[in-house]
């Protein structure tokens, strides 16, 4: 696979980079390994599926794509700062296996890989094929704080009791208003009353990636 979308965060969790002579060099090797995949419903993720703020991002830069980048950080720093997120929080009712969270939620990812938008650790102690689904899920917070927030995202080792994390087999999802939902960069919006039900498809993927990359998403 040669990284091609807007986050690429499927390839840069592989640890292929944007290179595509040294994406070809991965392609071209006989090193592979078996990676979990994300059930939701009858359709199946490769890393990550999002509620909330970074979704509703993504939806408004579609017609920007060949922007990439700067065009989600433009669209971003204007929600955050000049609209003050004041539509972006969701109301969500979430149960993992242990755990349930009611309320408002600005964003709650669900994640398969530790990074996050190509450089944010957001679930920094996801790992690909340790059979868990992890979350990371953030309540509505002042601009200011949510900013610094995801700037501290960008150190692995950086961890915060301001954002919910959790980690389980299973996850259910209840929208309880219309919601923007991602699922691996796709965009889709959703109705009052939907639910998702996600699991494991336990190493469900063989996939090529480096032998020696620069960080490990994986169990051993």
């Amino acid at each position: 696979m040669f990284p091609a979308g807007t986050a690429d965060d499927f390839c840069h969790n592989m640890g292929i980079g944007r290179d595509r002579a040294a994406a070809l060099k991965v392609l071209l090797t006989d090193f592979s390994r078996p990676m979990d995949l994300i059930k939701y419903d009858n359709e199946y993720a490769a890393v990550t599926l999002g509620v909330g703020v970074d979704a509703e991002i993504a939806y408004r830069t579609l017609s920007h794509k060949r922007i990439r980048i700067p065009a989600y950080v433009a669209v971003g720093l204007r929600i955050v700062f000049k609209e003050r997120m004041r539509n972006s929080s969701r109301l969500l009712r979430i149960e993992s296996d242990n755990n349930v969270y009611d309320g408002r939620f600005l964003i709650a990812v669900f994640g398969n890989a530790p990074l996050y938008g190509r450089y944010v650790w957001w679930m920094p102690d996801a790992l690909v094929d340790d059979g868990r689904i992890d979350m990371s899920a953030l309540r509505p917070q002042s601009p200011v704080r949510a900013w610094y927030l995801l700037m501290r995202c960008f150190n692995r080792d950086f961890r915060s009791n301001k954002i919910l994390r959790d980690q389980s087999e299973r996850f259910t999802v209840y929208l309880q208003e219309e919601s923007y939902v991602q699922v691996d960069g796709e965009v889709y919006k959703y109705g009052a009353g939907e639910t998702f039900e996600l699991s494991v498809a336990p190493k469900a993927l063989k996939v090529r990636v480096p032998e020696n990359p620069e960080y490990s998403v994986w169990s051993d």
